[in-house]
């Protein structure tokens, strides 16, 4: 009574969650000493220090950029082995997620693509706060892609609330003012559980919390020395989840019934009920309350 092609295409859920994300970007300068200077900012070295110039790098968060400190405009200096420093910086983003997966029973699988304008912030060292400062690097908005695989399943439902747990592993690529040919990124992996309320079997208004763990390295052109940054992240995602009928709609033009009925020997859908409320399938009422029971007609004599 029902095609087995729509039902296969039932089971295929369209997500879409735009949210709020925040990042700590994290790295220790293993190898490498810190100068910083008030004139000149916050650099990283590794090579000899001449009597005049200090051969620093200045940027080595997106990209390598090597400028010598002047050794005289020296403020606050560290030798590589003398403290396990670590610099930190915290990034806002507005991640938009499309995702589509395919429910089987109570599991889902599928994938999706992420597009995530990330505002960075200022960085600043974990240990010698005060003496080191703050240290900016040279870019203030990045456009993260993101691909990824999906593998969850639901836990609990209870009357219209549905609980689920998904997995999400993937590729991401942190924009075009990062420098790739420098850059060697880990996989990206995002945990997170979902709730669901279901305004209708089609239409479901979603929120999803999550963490995320990757990372990449920026390597030193002319050195073996690589720069880790590690870039945790929690997120918090709202939107909506859509799905197919299971049934076209009647083909009579003037059919009022509600409720899913039958024409021969095929099932159809309501050509009047609206996709985002909730099908009874006793009766499938658009108004469940009557009129006069509505509050605008609370203090009228006659209601209709």
């Amino acid at each position: 009574m029902v095609s087995p092609v729509r039902t296969i295409i039932s089971k295929i859920h369209l997500e879409l969650t735009p949210g709020y994300g925040h990042t700590i970007f994290l790295h220790k300068p293993e190898g490498l000493s810190v100068v910083s200077s008030a004139e000149h900012g916050v650099g990283l070295f590794s090579g000899a220090v001449t009597p005049d110039t200090i051969p620093a790098l200045s940027q080595w968060f997106h990209r390598v950029e090597a400028g010598g400190f002047p050794a005289s405009s020296t403020d606050f200096y560290i030798g590589a082995d003398s403290t396990n420093l670590r610099m930190s910086g915290p990034s806002n983003s507005i991640p938009l997620n499309i995702g589509l997966y395919f429910v089987i029973d109570r599991f889902k699988i599928g994938g999706g693509f992420v597009f995530e304008p990330l505002l960075i912030g200022d960085f600043h060292a974990t240990k010698y706060r005060r003496e080191i400062g703050n240290w900016r690097p040279d870019i203030r908005l990045a456009f993260v892609k993101k691909y990824y695989g999906m593998i969850g399943a639901n836990i609990i439902r209870y009357n219209r609330w549905l609980v689920s747990a998904d997995a999400r592993i993937g590729l991401w690529n942190p924009g075009r003012k990062f420098d790739m040919a420098l850059i060697q990124k880990s996989l990206f992996y995002n945990v997170g559980g979902g709730v669901d309320y279901e305004l209708s079997e089609y239409f479901h208004l979603y929120a999803r919390p999550s963490l995320e763990f990757k990372s990449y390295t920026l390597s030193i052109p002319e050195t073996q020395t690589g720069i880790k940054h590690l870039a945790p992240a929690a997120y918090m995602q709202v939107g909506v989840v859509l799905r197919l009928p299971d049934m076209p709609k009647c083909f009579i033009k003037d059919c009022k019934t509600q409720i899913d009925h039958q024409h021969g020997d095929k099932v159809y859908g309501s050509r009047v009920h609206p996709f985002w409320k909730k099908q009874n399938p006793n009766y499938g009422e658009n108004y469940p309350t009557l009129i006069k029971y509505k509050r605008k007609n609370r203090k009228k004599l006659n209601p209709y």
